[in-house]
C-alpha cells in the first residue's frame, strides 16, 4: 500500500505489465462481459467463475495488442504476465488454457476462443455484433485483418482485441501518472462528513470500525479532501438524522453512505454520496473483489469517488506487501484501537506485533504498532517511558517505508526530541488527512507544549478544528477551557453553544449548559447539571466534560478533592489526593512512598500545589532542607530544570517560591539568582506575547515576591479577561492562589487596587459554596 508512484521506467514497464485483478476494470467484448475482481465472465449462454489464474491469463491476452507486440501472446510471456517468471511447467500452462476455453465455451460457445498459433503462442478471438453497442469505441468494433491460411470457420469470426486487456493498461497508465501529487494548492475544498458504514451480521464489527477508517484514510488522500468519521455523524445517524441534515450539523458538502456485504467468495462495498446543498445522490457505485483482494477496496472507490466529483487523483498504487488475511487483522486492530478501551488497545498491540513480524514491509502495520505502542496502558513511569521509546523507533520505520503515512506521522510527532520536528510532522499528518480529528488533537497538544518554539501559529487552531469535525467527541470539550485560557471567552462560549447544538443525547446538553455554567461563575449550577448527567453520560463524556472542571470548582469552594482520574505518572496516588485536598503530608510519610527529596522536585504534579501547603503551614524551613538536599547549587536546579524539556515552564512557577524562601533565611544571593532566572524565562514569554494566561500569573508571582505593587495590580487587573478563576481547568492549585490563601500574595493582596477585582470574585464563591452546600453537593 506505500510503494511511490514513482520509479524508473523499467520498474513502471515491470509494474504496468503485471496483472493485478483487484485493479482491472470491468469491460466486454462482443457479447462477453468480463469482471477481473470478481472473476466472472457473463456471456449469451450464461455466466462461469474463472480461477484467479485463468482470469489473469484472459486479461494477458488482449494487452500485448496495447504493447504493440502483435495479436499472439508466447508462452514465455505468458508466464511473465501471469506467473511473474517463475518457472513454471508445460502442464501448468495447459491446464490454465484448457479451463479458459472451458469457461469461454460455457458462456459464450464458438463466438469466444483461444487459439493455439503453432510455435507462436496464443490469441484471443471474439466475435463482435453486427454494430457497435452505444458508448464503446469505433476501435473496439473495426475488424482485424484476417491473417493468411485462415481456416473457413474462423474467418467468419472478426479478432476481437482483448478489450479488457487494454483498458487495464492504459487505466493502470494512465493510474500511475495520475496518483502522482497534483501539486494543485488551489484545489476548492470540499468537506465529506462519512457515514458509519453498514455491514452484514457477520461481519466482525470491529473489522468493520478498522475497515471505516482505512475507506476515510484513502478518501482523504487520494482526492486532497477533508474527510471525518466523528463521533459526531454516527450520533446524528443513530438518532435518525437524514444525510443532508448531518451534513448541514457539521458543514459538510457531501456525505459518504457505504455498506459491506462478505461471502465466500465475494467481498461487495457500496457507496454513495450525498450533496448537501441539492440532497441529491451525485454518485453510486457498487466495488466488488474476491476476498483476497479486499484490501485493495478502499482505494478502488476512493478513486472512482473523487473522479466523480472532478478532482485531480492523488495518493499511491498499492502492492502485496501483506496478505489479505493479515491486512484483515491490521484492519481489527485498528478498529480496537478505535474504541479507545483499555483491554482493546492490549489487544491491538499482540495483533499488530505479529502482522509487523510477517510482513516487514507493510507501512501501514508499522504505523498502526507505533500507535498501539504509543497508547498501551501502563502506570509505571519507567516502563512507559520504553514504551515512548519503542513507539518512536516504530514510526521511525513506517516511515522509512512511506514518508506520508499519517498514523506514523501523528506518533512520531509525539515523540521526537526536536520541537521543531514534532511540529512539522503533525502540522504534515494534519495537511494529508484534513479531517483526522485524532491528529488535530495531538497537534494541539504539541504547539501548547511548545508555544516559545511557534512562529505565527495560531495556538488555538488545533483545538477549533477538532471541534468542527467532531463536536461531540468529547475530546473536543476541553477547547473552550483552552479558549478562555487564551483569553477569548467568546470563543469558549461559541464553541459550548455549537457542542450544544450538535447534542443528541441528555447528558450531551446537560453537561455543555454545565460547562457555560462554569465559565460564568455558577458552580452551583455546574454541578447540578453534571449530576443529572451522570445517569446517562459514557465514561469519555464524564472525564473530558466532568472530572477536571469538577476538581478546580471544589479547590475553589474549598471542599475536599475527589481522587477520580488522578493519574500522577511521576508520584503517589495518596499524596498527590492529600496535597490537591490542602493537606501537606509529613516527612515521613513522603519517605514511606519512596518520595525523596531528588524525586520530589521532579514531580511537578505533587510539587507545585505542595508549595503554598508549605508556606501555609509554616514548613518552609522543610522546603529549604528539601531543596538543600536535591540541589548542590544553583547550577543544579537549572540542570535539572533543562533535563525535563518544560525549564521555559517550570523555572517562572517555580523559582518565586525558592527565592521567598530563601529570604526568609536570609539566604538573598540565592534568592537573586532564583529571581533574575526566572525574569529571564519570563522576558522570552513576554516577547513572544502568545496570549496564555500562565505568564500573567507568573508575573503576578514575581511581584509578589519582590514587592512590586504597581506591577502586581497590572497583572490582577488581566486576570478577569481570561475569566479567571472560574476557567482554571488543570490540577494547578497555585493559579487560583490570590483566592485560595496562598501566602505568597499576602501584601498585595491588600491592595485596594486589587480588592477591587477581587472582591467580586471572592463574593461569587462565598454564595455557590453556600449554594453547593445547601444542595448537598459538597
Amino acid at each position: 500500500m506505500n510503494e511511490p508512484v514513482f520509479g524508473t521506467d523499467k520498474e513502471i514497464d515491470a509494474r504496468a505489465r503485471r496483472i493485478d485483478l483487484a485493479h482491472e476494470p470491468d469491460f466486454s467484448i462482443g457479447d462477453l462481459q468480463v469482471q477481473p475482481s470478481l472473476r466472472k465472465i457473463t456471456g449469451p449462454l450464461g455466466e462461469a467463475m474463472l480461477e484467479p489464474k485463468v482470469m489473469q491469463v484472459l486479461v494477458a491476452l488482449g494487452s500485448v495488442v496495447v504493447a504493440r507486440q502483435g495479436i499472439i501472446l508466447s508462452r514465455d510471456d505468458l508466464i511473465e504476465r501471469c506467473w511473474e517468471g517463475r518457472i513454471v511447467g508445460d502442464t501448468s500452462t495447459n491446464r490454465v488454457i484448457s479451463l479458459l476455453r472451458s469457461g469461454l465455451k460455457a458462456v459464450a460457445g464458438e463466438d469466444a476462443v483461444v487459439e493455439n498459433v503453432p510455435k507462436v503462442g496464443y490469441r484471443l478471438m471474439v466475435s463482435q455484433p453486427a454494430s457497435p453497442e452505444p458508448g464503446t469505441l469505433e476501435s473496439e468494433t473495426k475488424p482485424s485483418p484476417e491473417p493468411a491460411n485462415e481456416p473457413a470457420k474462423s474467418r467468419r469470426r472478426i479478432y476481437g482485441w482483448a478489450a479488457g486487456g487494454v483498458l487495464a493498461v492504459i487505466a493502470l497508465v494512465v493510474a500511475v501518472i495520475a496518483l502522482q501529487p497534483s501539486g494543485n494548492a488551489a484545489l476548492p475544498p470540499i468537506r465529506v462528513a462519512m457515514l458509519p458504514l453498514n455491514f452484514d451480521e457477520d461481519v466482525d464489527p470491529l473489522y468493520a470500525r478498522g475497515l471505516e477508517a482505512e475507506l476515510r484514510g484513502q478518501l482523504a488522500r487520494v482526492g486532497q479532501m477533508e474527510v471525518s468519521n466523528s463521533d459526531t455523524a454516527r450520533q446524528l445517524f443513530e438518532e435518525g438524522l437524514s444525510a443532508a441534515e448531518i451534513c448541514e450539523r457539521l458543514g459538510a458538502d457531501y456525505a459518504w453512505i457505504g455498506s459491506l456485504s462478505v461471502g465466500a467468495d465475494r467481498v461487495s462495498l457500496r457507496t454513495s454520496l450525498i450533496e448537501s446543498a441539492t440532497k441529491e445522490t451525485t454518485f453510486r457505485e457498487e466495488f466488488t473483489s474476491a476476498p483476497d483482494d479486499a484490501q485493495y477496496l478502499p482505494l478502488r472507490s476512493a478513486r472512482a469517488i473523487v473522479t466523480s466529483l472532478g478532482r485531480p487523483v492523488s495518493g499511491r498504487i498499492p502492492r502485496a506487501e501483506v496478505s489479505a488475511g493479515d491486512f484483515n487483522l491490521y484492519l481489527t486492530a485498528s478498529g480496537l484501537l478505535r474504541t479507545r478501551g483499555l483491554e482493546e488497545r492490549k489487544a491491538a498491540y499482540s495483533i499488530l506485533d505479529e502482522v509487523t513480524k510477517k510482513n516487514p514491509q507493510f507501512a501501514d502495520g508499522w504505523a498502526g504498532f507505533a500507535k498501539a505502542t504509543f497508547l498501551y496502558p501502563v502506570a509505571d513511569q519507567s516502563e512507559r517511558m520504553a514504551n515512548m521509546d519503542s513507539a518512536r523507533e516504530l514510526a521511525r520505520r513506517a516511515l522509512s517505508l512511506d514518508p506520508n503515512s499519517v498514523d506514523a506521522l501523528k506518533v512520531a510527532g509525539m515523540l521526537d526530541d526536536d520541537p521543531a520536528e514534532r511540529l512539522a510532522m503533525l502540522d504534515r499528518a494534519t495537511q494529508l488527512d484534513p479531517g483526522d480529528s485524532e491528529a488535530w488533537h495531538w497537534l494541539g497538544i504539541t504547539r501548547h507544549e511548545f508555544l516559545l518554539q511557534l512562529s505565527g501559529e495560531d495556538p488555538l487552531e488545533p483545538a477549533m478544528r477538532m471541534v468542527k469535525i467532531d463536536p461531540l467527541w468529547p475530546a473536543s470539550w476541553r477547547t473552550s477551557d483552552l479558549a478562555a485560557e487564551f483569553g477569548d471567552l467568546k470563543a469558549a462560549y461559541q464553541i459550548e453553544d455549537d457542542i450544544l447544538s450538535a447534542a443528541v443525547t441528555p447528558s450531551q446538553r446537560l453537561l455543555a449548559e454545565a460547562r457555560i455554567a462554569r465559565i460564568q461563575g455558577d458552580f452551583s449550577r455546574f454541578m447540578v447539571l453534571s449530576s443529572r448527567a451522570a445517569a446517562t453520560q459514557s465514561a469519555g463524556e464524564r472525564r473530558f466534560g466532568v472530572i477536571l472542571q469538577n476538581r478546580m470548582i471544589r479547590v475553589l469552594l474549598g471542599f475536599p478533592v475527589e481522587g477520580e482520574e488522578i493519574n500522577p505518572r511521576e508520584a503517589p496516588l495518596e499524596l498527590v489526593r492529600m496535597v490537591l485536598s490542602g493537606e501537606l503530608p509529613t516527612r515521613e510519610q513522603m519517605e514511606a512512598e519512596g518520595m525523596t527529596p531528588q524525586r520530589l522536585w521532579q514531580s511537578p504534579t505533587l510539587l507545585m500545589p505542595s508549595l503554598p501547603l508549605y508556606l501555609k503551614s509554616g514548613r518552609e524551613a522543610e522546603l529549604r532542607a528539601l531543596y538543600d538536599a536535591a540541589f548542590a547549587d544553583h547550577a543544579a536546579y537549572v540542570a535539572m530544570a533543562n533535563e525535563t524539556r518544560y525549564s521555559s515552564e517550570i523555572i517562572p512557577a517555580l523559582s518565586p517560591y525558592i527565592a521567598h524562601i530563601m529570604r526568609k533565611a536570609g539566604r538573598e544571593k540565592e534568592a537573586m539568582q532564583h529571581l533574575r532566572l526566572a525574569e529571564e524565562h519570563l522576558a522570552k514569554w513576554q516577547t513572544a506575547d502568545t496570549g496564555w494566561i500562565k505568564p500573567v500569573l507568573w508575573d503576578l508571582q514575581l511581584a509578589a515576591v519582590k514587592g512590586d505593587g504597581p506591577r502586581a495590580i497590572a497583572a490582577v487587573r488581566k486576570l478577569p479577561e481570561y475569566g479567571w478563576p472560574y476557567t482554571m481547568g488543570h490540577i494547578d492549585t497555585a493559579s487560583v492562589g490570590l483566592v485560595t490563601g496562598n501566602p505568597l500574595y499576602n501584601d498585595i493582596r491588600q491592595l485596594p487596587e486589587v480588592r477591587e477585582v477581587l472582591d467580586p470574585i471572592e463574593a461569587v464563591l462565598v454564595r455557590e459554596r453556600a449554594e453547593v452546600l445547601a444542595l448537598g453537593l459538597g
